[in-house]
């Protein structure tokens, strides 16, 4: 550009009508516009190696529609809503989004955000409460990671999938188990039976049941047909449960006793009547 004399004035236009083009080449450019009518028409279009600040401040009953295009390597955008109803469409195309930091406050707000981005990701950061009221329609593709730190609390009403606990969720999605014996002769007093399970390997076997009956094989003096289970787990040497009663017994468990895979789970019933009876004893659970 050619090297002109340097110009500063001041432009002052009082009109019913005014029509202006504006065209500035310059070095160095400094433009304040104050402009205050019944209706305004602005188109600016701006080239420039370096812009430093624009501020546009609107007032007005009606603003129709509001384009704005920029493209730059380095863009910083400050942009404050006061209105009674409002559309603000955003795109966005970089190779990097440092930040993008959105403020809405209003009675009634419909926000769509579509990201795509070679990044790793999107982080959210929400401070105080966060509510949702309707019915949104929330769609994810791929397979999601979900990490929770901490303790939540979740509370669904009038729900139509339920949200169980893992007790609850994991007969669903694994295999179920049952194990039961019966002796074919009858056991004298003080005797026992059992029978033998070992847990699929790199699956945990969780029992929910455990049953146990005792049929004497003859009438006994006394009248009292007792005895004792036992749930081992022999692996690890450990007593899972100890469970005794008249002619038997039997318990679901709101906690399921858990063994891990490859150990060896054992249930075994325990004649303690005054004459020989017939065993029988089950558990039940599942493996995932």
């Amino acid at each position: 550009m050619p090297d002109y004399a340097d110009w500063t004035d001041s432009i002052e236009l009082l009109g019913t009508e005014i029509q202006v083009p504006i065209d500035i080449q310059g070095a160095y450019i400094q433009l304040p516009v104050d402009i205050q009518g019944q209706y305004v028409a602005l188109q600016i279009d701006i080239v420039a190696q370096s812009v430093g600040n624009i501020g546009i401040d609107i007032k007005a009953q009606t603003l129709s529609q509001l384009n704005v295009n920029i493209a730059a390597s380095d863009i910083t955008l400050n942009v404050a809503i006061q209105s009674s109803a409002a559309t603000l469409n955003v795109n966005i195309t970089g190779q990097t989004l440092s930040a993008l930091n959105v403020n809405i406050t209003g009675s009634v707000a419909t926000l769509n955000i579509n990201i795509a981005s070679i990044s790793s990701g999107v982080t959210m950061t929400v401070t105080g409460s966060v509510s949702i009221t309707g019915t949104p329609s929330v769609t994810i593709s791929g397979t999601p990671n979900v990490s929770i730190t901490g303790t939540p609390n979740i509370n669904i009403y009038s729900q139509s999938d339920g949200v169980w606990t893992k007790s609850e969720w994991a007969p669903k999605a694994g295999e179920a188990k049952y194990k039961q014996f019966t002796t074919i002769a009858a056991v004298p007093f003080g005797n026992s039976a059992y029978v033998d399970y070992t847990v699929t390997s790199g699956k945990n076997l969780y029992i929910t049941h455990v049953g146990f009956y005792l049929q004497p094989s003859s009438a006994p003096a006394s009248n009292v047909i007792s005895g004792f289970c036992w749930i081992n787990d022999n692996t690890a040497g450990q007593l899972l449960l100890n469970l005794g009663g008249d002619s038997g017994n039997g318990l679901s468990l709101a906690t399921p006793l858990k063994v891990p895979g490859g150990n060896t789970v054992r249930i075994l019933v325990c004649n303690c009547s005054s004459v020989s009876c017939y065993l029988s004893g089950s558990w039940g659970g599942f493996e995932v």
